[in-house]
């Protein structure tokens, strides 16, 4: 697992591997992405090697990293030997179980592109139609005003991280979420 410190220059982010077992009871975070296709153009520096990782995920270790003291993460690009068919067929079979370890699981849904920094507007039309619903007075919203924060939605819920079959186990294996 990468131990994130904020200990960066330049951009970098410092960590290093450790090995331990979910025996030992070991408070740790969980990261929930979707894998980026490339090009790798950030790096991690892991001791003294640094290795190459795709934007969103730079972008996701960035929002985790702490200024004044390390955090524990598990992340399976790091944490699982994607070259190694056994080990990965081992680890694998150990997601729900590391997932529901966690201390919490931190879904990363990717760069807010596509106008759901929105949703709250969204978000809180629906509460307003349903106060109404149920008789509480509130100000009625027209379709024409609904329109774009649907929009919004909809692109919100068709990023990648969405069609994963994985995030099934991640969020329902975790103790506590955040997104």
């Amino acid at each position: 697992m990468p131990d994130l410190q904020g200990v960066g220059f330049k951009g970098d982010i410092f960590g290093y591997l450790i090995d331990t077992t979910l025996a030992k009871n070991t408070q740790y975070y969980c990261l929930s992405y979707t894998w980026g296709m490339g090009p790798y153009e950030y790096s991690i520096r892991m001791g003294d090697h640094r290795i190459c990782i795709p934007r969103n995920l730079y972008r996701a270790l960035r929002y985790l990293q702490l200024k004044d003291k390390p955090r524990l993460v598990w992340v399976d690009f790091f944490c699982i030997n994607q070259e190694d068919a056994e080990e990965r067929q081992t680890q694998v079979e150990m997601m729900y179980q590391i997932y529901q370890g966690a201390r919490e699981v931190v879904v990363d849904l990717g760069h807010a592109s596509d106008g759901s920094e929105n949703l709250p507007g969204l978000f809180k039309d629906i509460i307003v139609a349903a106060s109404e619903e149920y008789g509480i007075h509130a100000k009625p919203q027209t379709p024409n005003t609904l329109a774009g924060h649907w929009h919004a939605f909809k692109s919100f819920l068709e990023r990648p991280w969405f069609t994963r079959v994985w995030i099934i186990q991640e969020v329902i294996a975790a103790k506590k979420f955040i997104v």
